[in-house]
């Protein structure tokens, strides 16, 4: 093989990397970091001052648009079909705190490590660590914390250097609230706070921080948008898991320092270690409506390498029993991470120009996005609302029948016909929608199926053609060439299938009648002769994909390899 080959392949193989999944760092903690707070630095992380001369690190992460309003890109499914009860795939927007200087994105920032117990410690002792450490002592569950008051030098640092658990939320709540005084009375804190204002206003108020919601938390743990594989249930390979996430078989029963594993999209201990708690009360799902305890995102390092997800959650109690008293609850599995949040109208002269914002956001974006208009699961909600008012039109009819008044019922009769037509109308709409996200899905999966076999094709084109010896530059360009359209290809199956995914979720949500309508009106059209053959092998795909999906037993990877082998035989370049 030419070095010339080699070279292409070696950037082949980085461009495709880096577009198609999430950055990973290493860190070998023998740098200049300090490991009670930051033991594997980088050039682009956010710092922000704490007492005793500790810092709190952030990841800046960025979301698509620059409208405040919120842009179709910024919807994104979390959640996992493979996952748990609690785990149902759902559409979410995600939003920033602040907008970027310079492109003008909105962006949040979001803690690179758990917190630790140094850096508890420091703001509990507001820039005196011995007593520092002796109040986190004082509330924390662990009867073995008793022993950092007798260690000193690095024995000490080692300790604090662990995630801080073993504390309520409410101890949680107490150490943000003292390192926002903490922050807003120190200058150079202070003036490192990202801040918020209205273009063109002096006055910009400064963020707070707090704990990150679940879409943050979720959102950040995926990579990002940017991240091709955003709906893997996680953001490596499985088999990869030692490298990322402290868990069982190698965790046994304590959680081990932050940072001592690689990091996935800049950010650290996001899977095992010890589950983090979020800012958001715990929900079946999130639009089911109960508020329940305290969600923990992440997994412990009581989890294991096979039930770790992007999308894992689970419910921690504020309260349990301990004999006959209720006291709060304090776990050892259970620490938090970071974020800095900024409030959604922070000046008068920012609420002003959201208004005038409004009106654009109204008439182009709103409609296509589940923050403004969810279009079938809003429909669902119309559809109870209505029969609701039916059921009610028969009761006021069953009331009224002993009066006999002709006015009246004529009224009725009118209501009773403008309810049925309303109804009809709606049932319609959302069939429409059902049956188009349908069609979309069948039109990924073609193009999937046509960009795997593409790229396919060029690398066949290019082992062929590199088998010679006697390339000339020329040669040795052209396949370069063909070597990155097959790496762009690779790029495109992959947006592809995750769109395919998106679209069996939605036609899922329909419901099993609309479902089988939508089912049957594309049947239709096959039948006249207005489908090709690619079309007829990714709708017989996507029915089986849908029925699995429905049954919770979605092979995502098992589906892939599905529709490159029932495209094997057409044609990409004429069929599809």
């Amino acid at each position: 093989m030419s070095n010339n080959r080699i070279t292409v392949l070696a950037a082949l193989a980085a461009i495709v990397t880096v577009l198609s999944a999430p950055a990973f760092a290493k860190c070998d903690h023998e740098g200049e970091g300090d490991s009670r707070f930051d033991p594997c630095p980088a050039p682009d992380d956010f710092l922000l001052p704490m007492p005793s001369g500790l810092q709190m690190v952030f990841r800046k992460i960025a979301v698509p648009g620059e409208n405040f309003w919120g842009s179709f890109e910024r919807v994104v499914q979390i959640g996992d079909p493979q996952g748990e009860i609690f785990e149902s795939p759902q559409k979410a927007m995600v939003g920033g705190s602040f907008q970027d200087d310079q492109d003008k994105r909105w962006v949040y920032h979001i803690g690179k490590y758990e917190v630790s117990k140094a850096q508890v410690a420091a703001v509990l002792g507001q820039g005196d660590m011995a007593k520092g450490v002796q109040r986190l002592i004082e509330i924390s569950g662990n009867p073995d914390e008793k022993d950092l008051a007798q260690l000193t030098g690095e024995d000490l640092d080692r300790e604090l250097s662990m995630p801080m658990a073993w504390i309520s939320w409410y101890d949680v709540q107490n150490f943000l609230a003292a390192y926002n005084r903490w922050c807003y009375a120190d200058k150079t804190c202070r003036s490192k706070l990202p801040t918020i204002g209205a273009q063109g206003e002096n006055y910009r108020m400064p963020g707070f921080l707090r704990l990150p919601t679940e879409v943050e938390w979720e959102y950040a743990a995926r990579g990002g948008v940017d991240n091709a594989n955003f709906g893997a249930a996680l953001p490596f390979d499985r088999k990869d898991w030692k490298t990322y996430a402290f868990v069982k078989p190698n965790a046994k029963s304590k959680p081990r320092r932050i940072g001592s594993l690689d990091s996935v999209s800049g950010l650290h201990d996001m899977f095992g270690n010890v589950q983090e708690l979020t800012a958001n009360l715990f929900q079946a799902e999130l639009g089911q409506g109960k508020a329940g305890a305290l969600v923990a995102r992440g997994g412990s390092f009581l989890d294991t390498d096979r039930s770790i997800r992007s999308a894992a959650r689970s419910e921690v109690g504020l309260y349990q029993e301990k004999g006959d008293a209720i006291v709060e609850v304090r776990s050892p599995t259970t620490g938090f991470r970071l974020a800095i949040g900024s409030p959604v109208l922070p000046t008068k002269g920012y609420m002003e120009q959201l208004q005038r914002e409004h009106q654009a956001y109204m008439e182009t974006i709103r409609a296509k996005t589940p923050a403004g208009q969810s279009l079938l699961n809003g429909g669902a909600q119309a559809s109870n609302a209505l029969q609701t008012a039916q059921t009610s039109l028969v009761q006021i009819s069953s009331t009224m029948s002993e009066t006999r008044d002709p006015k009246l019922e004529r009224e009725l009769a009118q209501v009773r016909s403008a309810l049925t037509d309303a109804s009809k109308q709606l049932d319609l709409r959302n069939q429409e929608v059902c049956s188009k996200s349908l069609e979309e899905g069948v039109f990924f999966a073609t193009l999937y199926g046509r960009a795997v076999r593409q790229a396919e094709f060029y690398e066949r084109f290019a082992a062929l053609r590199s088998k010679r010896t006697d390339l000339s530059a020329t040669d040795q360009q052209q396949v370069a060439d063909v070597l990155k359209n097959a790496a762009s290809n690779r790029v495109d199956a992959d947006i592809y299938f995750a769109k395919y995914q998106e679209k069996l979720s939605e036609v899922g949500g329909c419901g099993d009648r609309l479902a089988s309508a939508s089912a049957e009106h594309f049947k239709a059209q096959i039948a006249a002769g207005k489908v090709n053959l690619a079309g007829k092998v990714a709708f017989d795909l996507f029915a089986d994909h849908l029925a699995a999906l429905t049954t919770k037993k979605a092979d995502f990877e098992a589906w892939r390899d599905a529709i490159i082998q029932r495209f094997k035989d057409i044609n990409v370049f004429n069929q599809l």
